[in-house]
């Protein structure tokens, strides 16, 4: 709101109000000739009040005992008990900007209450044959997480005065219950032999209640190898090298994260009219899959692990192929049915990357140390397989829209392709363009070559994967002192800004990007070649989704300094304390980046998000037909990451 509130304005005005709720206000006055939902982004945090509480309570016991030698069982319960109020309240005539009257003050009060316990048992069995050496491992582990949260709403306020809800007038409330349950049995066992060759497997069954009887079960095993290639006779002579060992590993995971009860169709609450009075009723909100089961993915990895020179130089590099099949979305049906999306399992998806970590150490004496830590990852994503017929998969929010199709990686970004800007009206007769274009306007490449601009000249114009990521630690000791950095880097993909469509073209008098002003004027005058004219019926595609909206997200960022310092044993030698170190440390201190939003790494949308949107969309809340994961790498005015700076006192007794 900030970003968008025209800066000329005074927060307050001359006899001291609030310029947002004085009628009389320059603020004010400026809608009777512009009518444009403007935002005071400090006077709307002056007319609500929000407090959120939560508590949170934890819990963890166990017993552990050795039967006899080598033969030990273990039993854990660990529980989390969280509870959350919340209470809000909204003074008269606060619309944000979207809407300056409404009519009455409002209020909200909910609380929630969730519960999530596990139960964990195992045994393990140690023993050793000549030059070999076992570890068996069994368990049982069961866990169920309960919810509940209820809300209540109140309008009418006579005043502002008393803000609880039994001064208003009560208006709706909610209350509702959820469960999961989770039920799994493991077995392991570890096999060593001369502490040289290394054998491991593994075999789980989880139960899971999100998926429909008959399919709640999903079994995933694993097994890996080591190889010690350092204690073999043919490297003796290579005395540089401490350790050099090759490992392999196969394995499946299994992914359940899906609403509760996502696989039976939910009914919801509706009002309906009979004989001429209102009357309650159910409907149903989501479609049933009783074939809904566990999303698998299959891992293979091949690593190898580097020491040498005394361990002054240590590396590790792994390289990786997972495929994920039965990936759990929600699939476009007909609307014929009722529903526009079904929670179904289709389609695979392939990863591949590399991870690379190496740490160096530099310079070892008395008085000084120097050491390096260096980490590197790159992953290649590709979906091999959708729904019926491979259909691409569409999402769309605030006017930016994703495309996951086969072949490609997951959520490209789609739109329309602009190619600067229209000088005359004999460049505009020569090409495809929207009716009633004028010079100024934005040029949008006819990509598909039929002469016309539709929807169909979308074509993909960014992805938010990075090429890789790197980074960078040097650490620094001298006598007692320590000081660290870390640096981060982040190559390649793109960044969907989606301020862009208020802050970069010229929206109903809302503020904009300085770059803005380098807009078109003239044939003789025509700015950058990238900002069209300012324009009150910019044509619809001209607004649209586009490569103006699509920015780099490659970025530099120094992402830690701390320097510490240790007091010298003489110094406190007579106090309790054994060891004592102060120190200062800054996070996030800087960023370069050519990026027109605060941070290209802090998106919006985070892939916590996915399960969200599935539950979104499987309650029946949500038109579209794919996920809110499909929103990664789109910002919509994410709030910036802060630099942080902490000091800090350590003490051992």
């Amino acid at each position: 709101m900030a970003l968008q509130s025209d800066p000329i304005f005074p927060v307050y005005n001359e006899n001291g109000n609030l310029g947002i709720a004085d009628t009389g206000s320059v603020w004010n006055n400026y809608l009777k000739y512009n009518p444009v939902n403007l935002w005071n982004p400090y006077a709307t945090t002056r007319f609500t009040n929000k407090k959120n509480k939560s508590y949170n309570t934890l819990a963890q016991a166990f017993i552990e005992y050795d039967i006899v030698k080598g033969l030990k069982i273990k039993t854990d319960i660990d529980a989390n008990l969280s509870t959350n109020f919340y209470n809000y309240y909204k003074f008269k005539n606060q619309g944000f900007g979207f809407n300056q009257d409404l009519p009455t003050s409002s209020g909200n009060v909910s609380s929630g209450r969730k519960l999530n316990w596990l139960w964990q048992n195992t045994v393990t069995y140690n023993f050793s044959v000549n030059r070999s050496r076992f570890t068996l491992l069994g368990g049982y582990t069961v866990q169920k997480e309960r919810t509940q949260f209820q809300s209540m709403n109140a309008a009418n306020y006579p005043n502002d005065l008393v803000q609880t809800l039994n001064a208003g007038t009560i208006t709706g409330g909610t209350s509702t219950v959820t469960e999961w349950a989770m039920q799994s049995y493991l077995a392991r066992v570890n096999y060593s032999l001369m502490d040289r060759y290394y054998f491991s497997a593994s075999l789980r069954g989880d139960g899971s209640s999100r998926f429909s009887i008959g399919n709640q079960w999903g079994n995933f095993a694993s097994v890996s190898l080591g190889w010690v290639i350092s204690d073999e006779s043919f490297l003796s002579r290579w005395e540089n090298l401490n350790l050099l060992k090759l490992r392999v590993s196969l394995g499946s995971v299994g992914n359940n994260q899906i609403p509760d009860f996502g696989s039976i169709g939910l009914l919801g609450k509706v009002n309906y009219a009979s004989s001429n009075n209102l009357a309650s009723g159910l409907i149903p909100i989501s479609m049933d899959n009783s074939d809904l089961s566990w999303e698998k993915t299959t891992q293979a990895n091949i690593g190898l692990d580097i020491s040498a020179f005394k361990n002054r130089l240590t590396a590790s590099l792994d390289i990786y192929r997972s495929v994920t099949k039965d990936m759990l979305l929600n699939l476009p049906i007909p609307d014929i049915t009722g529903f526009s999306t079904q929670l179904t399992n289709i389609g695979r998806m392939r990863n591949n990357g590399i991870e690379i970590y190496i740490t160096s150490k530099n310079i070892r004496n008395n008085k000084f140390q120097w050491e390096t830590n260096f980490n590197f990852s790159l992953n290649r994503n590709k979906v091999l397989q959708l729904g019926p017929n491979n259909a691409p998969l569409l999402y769309t929010q605030f006017q930016t829209t994703s495309l996951t199709s086969v072949g490609r990686p997951v959520f490209d970004f789609y739109g329309y392709k602009f190619d600067g800007v229209y000088n005359n009206m004999d460049e505009i007769k020569k090409s495809p363009h929207e009716a009633s274009t004028r010079p100024g306007d934005p040029i949008i490449a006819d990509v598909n070559g039929d002469g016309k601009i539709t929807t169909d000249d979308r074509t993909i114009i960014g992805n938010n994967q990075p090429n890789f990521i790197a980074g960078i630690t040097n650490t620094f000791s001298y006598k007692d002192f320590d000081l660290s950095f870390l640096v981060q880097w982040h190559n390649g993909g793109e960044i969907a800004n989606q301020s862009y469509r208020f802050l970069g073209f010229w929206n109903s008098g809302r503020n904009l990007y300085a770059s803005s002003f380098h807009y078109w004027r003239s044939e003789s005058d025509p700015g950058d070649g990238v900002n069209p004219r300012p324009s009150v019926n910019r044509r619809p595609f001209q607004q649209a989704f586009s490569t103006l909206w699509v920015e780099s997200a490659s970025f530099v960022r120094i992402k830690n300094v701390m320097l510490s310092y240790d007091i010298p044993s003489k110094v406190i030698h007579n106090t309790p304390f054994t060891d004592l170190n102060v120190y200062i440390n800054a996070d996030n201190v800087k960023l370069f980046s050519n990026y027109r939003g605060y941070d290209p790494e802090n998106t919006t949308y985070t892939p916590t998000d996915y399960q969200a949107g599935l539950k979104e969309a499987n309650t029946g809340t949500s038109s579209t037909s794919f996920p809110a994961g499909s929103m990664l790498g789109m910002d919509y005015g994410s709030y910036p990451i802060p630099l942080t700076i902490t000091f800090g006192l350590r003490a051992s007794f």
